[in-house]
């Protein structure tokens, strides 16, 4: 295996399932199947897979298989868009132990970085950078991260909801800021409806698959590998050793446990000062409390006697109405009758109704006709005074006319005497 040695910068992913997941001790590795697009990358990766293998005597190879595969937890799968080196880049794990060889650049460590930053891991815990924009490809605008986790069996999380696979994508744009989606899956690859989207139901998967990883055991940078191995103070592997063991959150835990208790023993301390004020208080309390209840019944008998009042008030109205009973019946029987004579009213005044609209309808008519009438007497009233007045003046033509004849005999008369005398001399 000189092929793993750190002069060619190899890192191992174990176990095909996140460090820190329930593994299978001693498993055998699998071929892993790796798609890698020809990038135009100056440093185009260069992978070679390797399976470890034993040979009996013979000279035959003997593949291993010790126990069985986990349910949970293992790393089935991987892919990179525009992540670090990877323009894309695509891998299939087996359910065992894997190995990932390659030159010094060609991206073997953006495989551990980009599983470190997929499920929830800070920049700064890859030792590769301080920011996630910084794990962008070079010219891209956003980067994609997709891990697929086995997710069977009885231990699985929310299997009901996420099926025999977990999928976890992570989105980096390049100012650094990002994005989850959990998706559920399926044996087959497939990604299916997106489920949530907070780092806290991540965070509630890792906790349920054991997968710690900012553990070093899990998963160990070449960084902290190389100054593991270089270092010669014993306290910095005693501090490495705390870390990867969990011995070192156990005991902030357990201080700050222990603190929390303390300051509970001191709260309990400063309460029982309190405590025989409380009692005397709840004492009184109590004394007021069973007043309130006295008070309460009191104020149901209150509440039982108004309503026998109002009872007995109606008893009292209705035998004190029992005398006019007779009498409403009589009224109500004239009313009837009334009623009666009212409905015939009515349709009497009904048809009279419909008399008067007759009669209205005729008069309107002869109003209509007089309206004629006159206006043909007004028409022959005036040709009548038209007449008239030619009748006056042709009576006025013919007196002067007769004056003038009068005149006109006596003119005669008056030549005939002249004649006569002059026919006489």
């Amino acid at each position: 295996m000189s092929s793993m040695k750190h002069s060619r910068g190899a890192d191992a992913v174990h176990e095909g399932d996140i460090p820190g997941a329930k593994r299978n001790k001693g498993a055998v590795s699998d071929d892993v199947e790796i798609e890698e697009d020809d990038g135009d990358d100056e440093d185009g990766e260069d992978f070679e897979m390797s399976q470890l293998h034993t040979q009996d005597e013979a000279g035959t190879t003997v593949v291993a298989e010790i126990g069985r595969e986990a349910d949970v937890g293992i790393l089935e799968k991987i892919t990179l868009v525009n992540f670090m080196c990877h323009k894309r880049f695509h891998v299939q794990f087996g359910p065992n132990v894997n190995f990932v060889l390659g030159r010094n650049g060609s991206g073997k460590s953006a495989i551990m970085n980009a599983v470190v930053v997929a499920l929830g891991g800070k920049a700064t815990a890859t030792q590769r950078g301080t920011s996630l924009k910084q794990f962008v490809r070079s010219g891209a605008s956003h980067s994609e991260v997709i891990v697929h986790l086995r997710n069977r069996g009885h231990d699985a999380y929310r299997h009901e909801v996420f099926g025999d696979t977990i999928v976890v994508e992570r989105h980096i744009r390049s100012d650094g800021t990002g994005t989850y989606k959990l998706k559920s899956g399926s044996s087959s690859g497939s990604r299916g409806t997106v489920v949530s989207t907070k780092k806290e139901e991540l965070q509630h998967i890792l906790d349920h698959l054991n997968i710690q990883i900012d553990n070093p055991v899990s998963l160990l940078s070449q960084e902290t590998s190389r100054n593991f191995l270089h270092s010669s103070d014993p306290k910095n592997k005693y501090k490495l050793f705390m870390k990867a063991t969990q011995l070192e959150k156990i005991s902030q835990d357990y201080e700050a446990t222990r603190d929390n208790l303390e300051e509970m023993k001191r709260g309990i301390e400063k309460k029982k000062k309190f405590l025989p004020e409380v009692q005397q208080e709840a004492k009184r309390l109590e004394e007021k409390l069973q007043e309130f209840q006295a008070l309460e019944g009191l104020e149901m008998k209150l509440l039982d006697l108004k309503k026998e009042l109002q009872w007995s008030m109606v008893t009292q109205l209705e035998q004190s109405v029992e005398p006019y009973r007779a009498d409403i019946e009589k009224e109500r029987q004239r009313l009837a009758k009334n009623q009666s004579k009212a409905d015939k009213a009515k349709t009497f005044c009904a048809s009279f109704d419909v008399e008067c609209q007759e009669l209205n309808q005729k008069m309107e008519g002869a109003c209509q006709k007089a309206a004629a009438v006159n206006e043909r007497k007004e028409s022959l009233s005036s040709e009548l005074r038209a007449k008239q007045k030619k009748f006056r003046d042709a009576e006025h033509e013919l007196r002067a006319l007769e004056r003038q004849l009068v005149d006109k005999n006596k003119e005669v008369k008056a030549l005939e005497t002249k004649r006569d005398e002059s026919t006489a001399l």
